[in-house]
């Protein structure tokens, strides 16, 4: 589960094939990864 930018970065770095999607929803963020 990705909690914060950076680690979504680190994801996107490491696989750079993966799609990131923010969700904002309310007062909730989310963030989904797609490879």
């Amino acid at each position: 589960m990705i909690e914060n930018i950076r680690e979504l970065n680190k994801v996107l770095e490491t696989e750079p094939s993966a799609v990131a999607l923010n969700i904002l929803r309310g007062n909730s963020n989310f963030y989904l990864l797609v490879q």
